[in-house]
């Protein structure tokens, strides 16, 4: 069932639970896992053009570290994912969405627009005095 669907429903339905049992239990790993498995890249390469450290980076990969905001920004970018598929992946880590009128969000929401890298992106980052992904 489509997201949009589904909240059409939980908006007008009587028992939510009904709706909420018949849902399937997605992780971010099986996600990111089904992502990473669609791309042509490894999960050394993918952790590399992510720029994070290898072991902290499988550790991510096989679900037994908790990602921050920005690890899954990295992940994401490396893996060339659309703004939807980033956006749920934040969501499965309770993390806000990407967001145009946070100045920070708007210049890695213009990155990934323009698939540029994890470190290109870092460099508009700094020159604007923001927060980079990889701190």
């Amino acid at each position: 069932m489509k997201t949009n669907e589904l909240f059409n429903q939980l908006t007008q339905t009587k028992d939510p639970m009904k709706l909420i049992h018949d849902l399937p239990n997605i992780s971010f790993t099986a996600l990111l896992d089904h992502y990473i498995q669609r791309s042509s890249k490894s999960k050394s390469q993918i952790i590399k053009a992510a720029q994070i450290e290898r072991t902290y980076g499988y550790q991510i990969l096989k679900g037994t570290r908790q990602p921050s905001r920005n690890k899954i920004l990295s992940l994401a970018i490396a893996l060339d994912l659309s703004f939807d598929e980033i956006n749920r992946l934040l969501a499965l880590c309770d993390h806000g969405p990407l967001y145009a009128k946070v100045p920070r969000d708007a210049l890695i929401i213009y990155g990934i627009s323009h698939h540029l890298s994890v470190m290109e992106i870092n460099d508009y980052l700094a020159d604007h005095a923001l927060p980079l992904l990889t701190d």
